[in-house]
């Protein structure tokens, strides 16, 4: 069993993953705070809708170095990450963390209209989650 040290890239990939981890966790809160769903002008709208948007900023952090600096492989993250959605992740990210002049960014819009996003947001977190967990079950911290 190898030591998992702060030079191991996939050790470091997991701290940005800690981060997504978090503001998912305050997306859920906010959810369960606000279960109804809420006036566009709200401060339960504004919640809901900052705290999601941090996480998809979070979690495609985490996608973009798996995909161009780390490159590590599991095959059913790597199969979720090939997913086009990925790219409607990307534009989402750069909607919340770059100016648009639109309220309701098309960049956000695309993601949200898109089918089977959600799920498919959820389980790419949850996937990228169990890759890690075996990981670092699998070396010494």
């Amino acid at each position: 069993m190898t030591t998992v040290t702060t030079d191991d890239p996939v050790f470091v990939l997991h701290r940005y993953y800690l981060q997504a981890i978090l503001t998912r966790q305050l997306f859920e809160q906010m959810m369960t705070r606000y279960p109804s769903p809420p006036g566009i002008a709200s401060e339960d709208f504004i919640n809901l809708q900052t705290s999601m948007g941090l996480w998809y900023g979070a979690l495609y952090a985490v996608v973009e170095a798996w995909r161009d600096y780390v490159k590590p492989s599991d095959p059913t993250v790597d199969q979720l990450i090939a997913d086009p959605k990925t790219d409607k992740l990307r534009k989402y990210r750069n909607a919340v963390f770059h100016y648009q002049p639109d309220y309701f960014s098309p960049k956000m819009l695309e993601a949200m209209q898109e089918p089977d996003f959600v799920p498919w947001v959820t389980l790419l977190h949850k996937e990228l989650g169990r890759y890690f967990l075996e990981y670092i079950d699998g070396h010494r911290v």
